[in-house]
Formats: structure tokens, sequence, C-alpha cells
């Protein structure tokens, strides 16, 4: 860790008994307020809170991004002016550095404690995954030893007393089955909705160049796995770059699904009862 002392925590939880967010674009969108802040050193989004560890005193930010998505939400919504939080308490000061590593793992296992999943790798409204290197664009810096952090923080009852490895590389050898898994693989890492990959923009964008890079198939599967068209394929370079490499190592895991894939809406309704 190379932030100073002491870190602030932060733990803004929703009104009474209801929610952050009801599907998956507002998830998404307080997840981007949340990590836009200064200094993130730990983050999570759960359904009824959210957890923020920082190098700085963000609490004025952090109060503006609050504001800011209760004012997107209510637009949304045709609800402007509903509650959306309780009052933002000062945060935990943080002031060892053993104590910065443990409140990391609290706030990594917070969605397998909750049931939400059965690995800290699987949500993706989490640092976890930026802090052993399995996000794109990473959140945070990416600690020294990911396989030693990820051991410690999935050494739980809620996971595994013994922790669980990291992914490693295992793409299908035949070209349909790798670009499905690498289509999956795409959107986790971003945290993108499937249908991204149908759009122009960057999680489009890595896919093409992981298919075309790190696969046999033709450029008109490739065409027609991304719903493009050949000559759109054609110019992508076939250079691997370490972002495909990503890509490439999480392909084979299950851990790594697309969002509609982990129900958040049933999620939120266990959350509430």
């Amino acid at each position: 860790m190379n932030h100073s002392l002491p870190v602030f925590h932060h733990a803004p939880h929703a009104v009474g008994h209801t929610t952050l967010s009801r599907d998956w674009e507002e998830a998404l969108d307080l997840w981007e307020r949340l990590v836009r802040l200064p200094g993130v050193v730990a983050a999570c989004v759960m359904p009824t809170h959210v957890h923020l560890l920082s190098a700085h005193d963000v609490l004025g930010p952090l109060r503006q991004a609050m504001g800011s998505y209760t004012q997107w939400r209510g637009h949304r919504r045709s609800r402007r002016g509903e509650p959306v939080w309780r009052p933002l308490e000062p945060p935990a000061l943080v002031s060892t550095r053993r104590k910065v590593l443990t409140d990391q793992r609290y706030v990594h296992l917070n969605p397998c404690r909750a049931g939400i999943v059965s690995d800290p790798l699987q949500w993706p409204l989490s640092t976890h995954r930026d802090a052993v290197g399995l996000a794109l664009p990473p959140r945070r810096e990416p600690v020294h030893q990911p396989a030693r952090f990820h051991r410690y923080v999935s050494g739980d009852p809620s996971v595994d007393v013994r922790g669980t490895p990291l992914p490693r590389v295992e793409l299908d050898p035949d070209p349909e089955r790798a670009l499905l898994m690498l289509r999956r693989a795409t959107a986790s890492l971003t945290r993108s909705p499937r249908a991204a990959l149908s759009r122009r923009g960057s999680s489009r964008s890595l896919f093409l160049r992981a298919a075309r890079s790190l696969t046999r198939a033709t450029n008109g599967q490739i065409a027609a796995a991304a719903g493009v068209t050949v000559r759109s394929v054609e110019r992508v370079p076939r250079r691997i770059t370490a972002a495909a490499r990503v890509v490439e190592r999480v392909a084979g895991d299950p851990r790594f699904a697309y969002l509609e894939d982990l129900e958040l809406e049933r999620v939120l309704r266990r959350s509430v009862r």
C-alpha cells in the first residue's frame, strides 16, 4: 500500500427499509459516482448501503455524489424529491496499515457474507477485481501480490476457509465457443450490460481485439458475434494487448458472468425482507 494514513471509511445507508437501486442501470450509475471520488482504496455497492475506503477526506464530495445520484434517480423514476439516503455519518478513521487491510477484506467480503454471491470475484460492484488486476479499466491500483491478497480475502466461511484461486487461462479451442466465452468475459470485466457489446464503444472494441488476436475464428464469425461488418473486424489489429490477455484469463471462469445472470432484481427483493 502506498497511500498515507489515516484512511477514511464511509458507509452511507438507504433510508428506511428501501434499496438504493432497482436495476443494473441505477446500480452502475451509483457505482460510477462512488469510484470517481479521489483516493479510492476500496469500495462496494450493496443493495441497501455502500462502503468507501478513501485515502482522502471526501465527506463533501461524497455528499455531493449522493445528492446527484438522488436527483438522477428521481428524474429517471419520475419521482423527484423521494428520499434515498439516511443522514451521512462522519467517517471512521483507520489509522494502521493492518486495519486498512482488514477493512478492505471486510468491504470486499460484504456481498459474500450477505449471501449475494459465493466468491468476492463474482460481485462486479466491488473493487476486489480491481485490486487483483481483473477489471477494465481498474478503479484502484492493483496490489503487489494479487494471488496472496485474494486468498486472504476469500479465506472466509462465507466463501472457502482455504481461500479460492484466481482465474487461469482456459479458453476453449473451438472458435464459436471461444467467442461466446470472450463476449461474457469482456462484459464482466468492463462492468457492462450484455447489450453494450452490440453498440459502438470501448467494450465492443475490446471484444473485437480479443477475438481477433486470441481465437481462430474467421472474420465473419467475429463480425456475427459482435454485430458489425466484416470490414470493421478487418480494421482491428491482431496484436495481443495486455487488456486482451486479461479477457483471455477470465474467459473460462464462471465467477465472471454477465450482469444479467446475477439476477439483481431477485437480490433486491430478498434484501428488503
